[in-house]
């Protein structure tokens, strides 16, 4: 388990691509490797929204990003393979500082949720969308629309994204709160409301007592699972699944498992 620094945006999202996510590893128990970087960065127009984009490649293992095609974007990118922490220090400047824990939590979840529905479907045929806002030099607000899919999964973790941002704010500067999966073979679609999960540096977070069992519970629970999915997985009874349940919320003195996922997003356990 671990704290993420409350007020440091890229020391938190530098931890989160240097360990592969936060959390994921009891949903990533599988070894299996996929690679499909030809196809997706062949067919990557067919997912950009209109507007001003910027198409990227996240190499994780490497810390470096790569941008592909900048159509209209305002921003000077390097032109060559460069080190991650230039968009991250990038993104820390710009991003507004009520959607930093929208921008933390929605690539903390990329790499967990798209492990889970890999590790499901033993394909990886979801892209990823959230919105996160900047200033612009001229003082407004801009909405832009992060998509990824990944490209590259090794031993059960992914280790390069593809990536497009683009600039929504004709269509909304409004934050929806939401992290959305897009399967692009069969229009399936997973949405997650983040604004539960997200908090001001302010807040201060209780201490969360889970065991080794009930932290794994919790994950699969936070990933959508119900109690006979879990039971399946853990294989244990769904009676057992109930009772740890039912202890989690009380041990924690919260009045549901919402509560109590919402804490463990705070810590950075989920």
């Amino acid at each position: 388990m671990i704290d993420l620094i409350a007020t440091d945006f890229v020391a938190n999202l530098t931890y989160i691509y240097e360990n592969k996510g936060i959390g994921k590893k009891i949903i990533s128990n599988t070894n299996a490797s996929y690679n499909q970087s030809n196809t997706i960065i062949e067919k990557s127009s067919y997912f950009n929204y209109p507007g001003p984009t910027v198409d990227f490649i996240v190499d994780v293992e490497k810390f470096t990003f790569l941008v592909l095609k900048n159509r209209g974007i305002n921003f000077e990118f390097p032109s060559i393979e460069s080190d991650l922490s230039f968009l991250i220090k990038s993104l820390d400047v710009l991003t507004l500082e009520e959607d930093k824990d929208v921008y933390l939590y929605s690539i903390n979840k990329l790499f967990n949720y798209f492990i889970f529905l890999f590790y499901k479907d033993i394909e990886c045929n979801y892209r990823s969308s959230f919105t996160f806002r900047i200033n612009n030099s001229k003082g407004m607000i801009n909405q832009f629309m992060q998509q990824n899919i990944p490209l590259e999964i090794k031993n059960g973790q992914i280790t390069k994204f593809y990536s497009s941002i683009t600039d929504i704010s004709h269509i909304s500067t409004k934050q929806e709160y939401k992290l959305s999966f897009f399967n692009i073979i069969n229009n399936d679609v997973h949405h997650i409301d983040i604004k539960k999960f997200t908090h001001s540096p302010t807040d201060q977070v209780p201490e969360i007592n889970l065991s080794e069992r009930e932290l794994e519970i919790l994950i699969h629970i936070s990933n959508g699972l119900n109690a006979k999915a879990i039971a399946i997985e853990l294989a244990i009874s769904i009676e057992t699944v109930n009772k740890h349940k039912k202890n989690m919320i009380k041990k924690n003195n919260v009045n549901n498992l919402i509560q109590l996922a919402t804490k463990a997003i705070k810590k950075g356990i989920l």
